[in-house]
């Protein structure tokens, strides 16, 4: 990492910031292309930098007070929640008591979830990256949360089978010596679907949505959630689990998972193709024009 972040050029962005506007124009084409049109981003960039500079800290916190940076914030840090909440964490620490489950030894079982687990990550997280600007941040995390509720549900169901009745008969078809192999092919489905859209995209999505003034706080604010969510998931699971039955904490990775899908299709505005100027400016004609209207009328009636 430290030798291949050697290459990575700065961000126009910065460049601009810092008054290397003509390095910046060589790093947009660059990237865009050497026959690439960027006197319209560039122009974009230049507006928004001194636009940002004119904002002192003070007001930045006032900003807070406005929706078009309360929406961001409240999207950024329902993305952290629910890449938390759907159990990635557990299904992780999880993963050799599952493999246990469908017959390998401890040693085997262990190995397979270190090695296992770590290579759909990085297979699929590839894939992502790859498809996140081809066909959205929204497909790629609707599939991924189909699939993790997909996932915890069935593995709920395996241990409800085999914590109510195999202790009876463990002969039984759905007990883990017939049966296990389910289990492990929902612990790598699930980690398919996190690599897919919840593992990734969550991340992409936080810098997008904030407005530039306060991208920084809103991207600080959603971080650090993000590992309070982790905290609480990890440390409180085998309480949980106790209190409920592994199914029980399973099916209720399942319906949190659930319930992402729908956050996703009916709050979660789609960035893909979009400038980060464009996502600001969506924002503000979509929550800024109520705001202004309000104070508009609120004055007429003080006239």
């Amino acid at each position: 990492f430290a030798i291949l972040i050697c290459f990575i050029p700065e961000t126009p962005r910065w460049l601009v910031a810092d008054k290397q506007q003509l390095l910046a124009n060589a790093i947009l084409y660059r990237l865009r292309g050497t026959n690439a049109n960027i006197s319209h981003e560039m122009k974009l960039l230049v507006d928004a930098v001194e636009e940002q500079g004119k904002v002192e800290f003070k007001e930045k916190l006032r900003m807070f007070t406005k929706l078009t940076v309360i929406v961001p914030l409240i999207l950024s840090i329902s993305l952290m929640f629910f890449q938390m909440f759907c159990g990635i964490n557990v299904v992780v620490f999880y993963a050799g008591t599952i493999l246990e489950t469908a017959g390998l030894n401890p040693k085997e079982a262990s190995f397979s979830a270190d090695f296992g687990v770590g290579g759909i990550q990085v297979i699929f997280t590839f894939i992502s990256v790859l498809l996140v600007d081809i066909i959205g941040r929204k497909i790629l995390l609707n599939v991924g949360g189909i699939l993790l509720a997909l996932s915890t549900g069935i593995l709920g169901l395996y241990f409800f089978m085999t914590e109510r009745f195999c202790h009876h008969d463990s002969s039984a078809f759905y007990c883990a010596d017939h049966f296990g192999y389910l289990a492990v092919a929902c612990l790598a489905v699930f980690i398919i679907g996190f690599s897919t859209g919840w593992g990734p995209i969550p991340w992409i999505m936080m810098g997008e949505l904030a407005p530039l003034q306060v991208r920084g706080i809103v991207s600080g604010i959603s971080a650090a959630l993000n590992w309070c969510f982790a905290t609480v998931v990890t440390g409180a699971f085998y309480k949980y689990q106790e209190t409920v039955h592994s199914y029980g904490a399973w099916w209720s990775f399942c319906f949190i998972s659930s319930l992402s899908v729908l956050f996703v299709i009916v709050f979660l505005p789609e960035t893909k193709g979009k400038d980060l100027e464009e996502i600001e400016a969506d924002f503000k004609r979509k929550y800024g024009l109520k705001t202004t209207t309000k104070v508009a009328v609120d004055q007429e009636g003080v006239n």
